[in-house]
């Protein structure tokens, strides 16, 4: 669970509580930290989320309140921070108690802002955490992109969006069983079958080449992205035999 406990909103506007939260000041959001730290201190799923859709804006001292107070009673659960999108959490809260970056990006630009952010001078766990939600404006393409290059970036986790889900709106049921939500379940079944944990980038890419991406498991297996495919991809010179497997994260089916 990412709990955010003071949810500012999308420039400080009525969908969050940031003129709340400037009103109430720091000492108020200091309290209101502790009793959020007594409450949920012995909860074992929990990540804290400072900020929301936004940077802190005028509201920079409440939140070191807020965090202060938390973690004088819960001095466990991690930070995170979530900022405006193109905007990762270590460009708007690099603070201290900052643990997990986080990336917030688009369908375009994910790529990109991944990359960046697995290149920072400050080394901590990064999470993907928003991106274009399927149904609004992301193809399965897109859905597919975000969460695969998120992986091979090195990066820590990824958070996948639907409308209606997110909202819970008519018809989310049916959308459980959506092509973007099929996709994360195959994507699960890859990560229980191969041990993909600690990754390395190959970000300037042995397997070069618009639309794609590659990283390397400590096994020696090259996972390679490529946007569209089956196609021809050039893997680096090696003298040991290879073995190539195409796997469709659209369908599960590996073939090869």
């Amino acid at each position: 669970v990412l709990l955010a406990p003071a949810y500012l909103g999308y420039q400080g506007g009525s969908e969050g509580w940031y003129a709340e939260i400037r009103r109430s000041g720091p000492d108020k959001l200091r309290g209101y930290g502790r009793y959020l730290g007594a409450r949920y201190r012995a909860v074992p799923n929990l990540v804290w989320l400072e900020g929301g859709d936004a940077p802190p804006m005028a509201a920079g001292d409440e939140i070191e309140a807020l965090v202060a107070g938390i973690r004088e009673a819960d001095p466990v659960h991690l930070h995170a921070a979530h900022s405006t999108r193109y905007r990762s959490a270590l460009d708007d809260y690099d603070r201290p108690w900052l643990d997990l970056n986080t990336t917030y990006s688009d369908c375009e630009g994910h790529g990109r802002q991944l990359l960046r952010d697995a290149h920072r001078a400050r080394s901590i766990p990064t999470l993907f955490i928003e991106g274009t939600y399927e149904g609004e404006k992301a193809s399965l393409p897109c859905t597919i992109s975000q969460a695969y290059r998120t992986l091979l970036s090195g990066a820590a986790g990824h958070v996948f969006g639907n409308k209606p889900i997110w909202e819970f709106g008519a018809g989310w049921p049916d959308a459980l069983d959506s092509p973007g939500s099929r996709a994360m379940q195959h994507l699960a079944a890859l990560l229980a079958v191969h041990d993909l944990r600690g990754l390395t980038p190959d970000f300037p890419g042995a397997p070069a080449g618009d639309g794609v991406a590659a990283a390397r498991a400590r096994s020696g297996t090259t996972l390679v992205l490529v946007d569209a495919g089956p196609r021809p991809v050039q893997l680096p010179a090696t003298a040991a035999e290879r073995r190539a497997t195409w796997f469709d994260p659209a369908t599960g089916a590996a073939t090869g």
